[in-house]
């Protein structure tokens, strides 16, 4: 098998750290959290935007070289087609 996809096949599972934070403050129906608990979060929530947006940026890198990529021909024509 082509190291690349034995690549992607052994990365482990993630969510973007965005989605996890926002998991997280709206996991509490009714509860809001008050102005020195959100101070206190602030590392956590600036830390959690510069992951999500680096996660972000490789994912766009990858697309383009998805987009990039030249077509090749398959060896053989799948069944229905």
């Amino acid at each position: 098998m082509d190291e690349r996809i034995q690549a992607l096949i052994n990365a482990p599972a993630s969510r973007n750290p965005a989605i996890e934070l926002y998991l997280k403050l709206k996991g509490e129906e009714g509860r809001s959290f008050t102005a020195e608990e959100l101070l206190l979060m602030e590392k956590e929530i600036r830390d959690t935007i510069e992951l999500g947006e680096k996660e972000l940026k490789q994912v766009e890198a990858a697309l383009g070289r998805l987009r990039d990529a030249p077509s090749l021909p398959a060896p053989f024509v799948p069944w229905g087609f």
